[in-house]
Parts: C-alpha cells; sequence; structure tokens
C-alpha cells in the first residue's frame, strides 16, 4: 500500500533502496508487515502494526477508557518511537506520554535539547492494520539518553 511516507508490504522481507532492511512488525498472527521509508527519508527509522482485531490486553492503566482503535493507536506510536530510540517499550510507556496520536498526519515530536523526530500513525483498510512510522531529522541523536519528549508541548 502506498501512502505519503512511503510504501507498506506483507510478508515481503524486502530489502529497500541501497540493500537497506526495512523497518519491520509482525501482528498477533505473525504475519509480518514492512514499511519502506520514502526517498525524502534518509535518518534513522521505525515501525510498528497492529492488526484492529487483536485482543486488548490486560493494562488497565494504559486502557483509560479508550476504544480499541484509539488504543492501538497510541501502542503503534509507543512501540515505533521506542524501537526508534532503542528502548524497551514497556519503560518508554512508564517514562513517556501514552497518547492518541493524530490520524494520517506527520506529527513532529520535539524531544528534549529541541531535538525532532516525526511519527505518521494510519490504517491498511485492506489489511485490518493500523500502524505508525517514526523517523528523526537526520541531525536527530537517537541514543537512549536523548529519548524523553517535551511534555510542555
Amino acid at each position: 500500500m502506498k501512502f505519503d511516507w512511503g510504501l507498506l508490504s506483507c510478508n515481503s522481507r524486502a530489502t529497500g533502496r541501497e540493500g537497506r532492511r526495512l523497518p519491520a512488525s509482525h501482528d498477533w498472527r505473525g504475519a509480518r508487515y514492512e514499511w519502506e521509508p520514502d526517498e525524502r527519508i534518509r535518518s534513522k527509522a521505525a515501525f510498528d502494526a497492529e492488526r484492529l482485531d487483536t485482543p486488548l490486553p490486560m493494562m488497565p492503566s494504559l486502557l483509560q477508557g479508550l476504544a480499541a482503535n484509539e488504543f492501538w493507536a497510541a501502542w503503534t506510536r509507543a512501540e515505533a518511537l521506542s524501537k526508534l530510540f532503542d528502548v524497551p517499550v514497556l519503560h518508554w510507556i512508564r517514562t513517556q506520554p501514552f497518547a492518541v496520536p493524530v490520524m494520517t498526519t506527520a506529527a513532529p515530536v520535539l524531544m528534549e535539547a529541541g531535538r525532532k523526530c516525526w511519527t505518521y500513525t494510519g490504517v491498511w483498510s485492506g489489511k485490518n492494520l493500523i500502524f505508525t512510522c517514526a523517523w528523526t531529522d537526520s541531525e536527530t541523536s537517537t541514543s537512549q539518553t536523548d529519548c524523553h519528549e517535551n511534555r510542555t508541548l
């Protein structure tokens, strides 16, 4: 599926431009999804996807009355950002906002010290899939010490 920020594929195990490994995710049934970032994205990238029929986890503190699609949107955002910064997702959720993202818009995420990364959350209707892509500006560090969102937005 082609969208504004690249191409999604299912079970392809492909390589992207210049033979790079593509950011990938597996759903709860074992299907593999890959994101080939658009050529405008030349920095580190990460990706997460979940089927909308995935059973909700027994995590009452995270569910907070969210509808299933809202929860999975927030989860894929957290998972993609944790992959981008090489941080375990449960650590990310404990230390960062668990926020429902704006759908189908590339949204900036300001990190501490003015660093910036971007997230895009969308739905692949034909696959019943919600996904988030995340990437940095080329000058943004992705070390674990730089992975705190600026909560003053």
